[in-house]
């Protein structure tokens, strides 16, 4: 038993090393900052937008649509 329990743990670590090949490959395009680095302009004043008026508000609409085209622009898919 102990041997088949071996050959299973080896599968299970063969598919998580073939899939952590596929993200490493992935990662190759993913963009060179983390989210919360990115786009500090326009994050902070629609943060204060929506903290002052609501994040439904029409006066933040611009300021988040700006933002996501500024993430979007860095290479993050939102």
């Amino acid at each position: 038993m102990l041997s088949s329990s071996k050959a299973s743990s080896d599968s299970v670590f063969a598919t998580n090393n073939s899939s952590a090949n596929t993200s490493s490959s992935a990662t190759a395009a993913a963009p060179a900052c983390k989210p919360c680095c990115a786009c500090p302009d326009t994050r902070t004043v629609r943060d204060e937008c929506v903290i002052t008026y609501g994040e439904e508000s029409a006066k933040c609409q611009d300021l988040i649509k700006a933002h996501q085209d500024c993430m979007r622009s860095m290479g993050f898919n939102i």
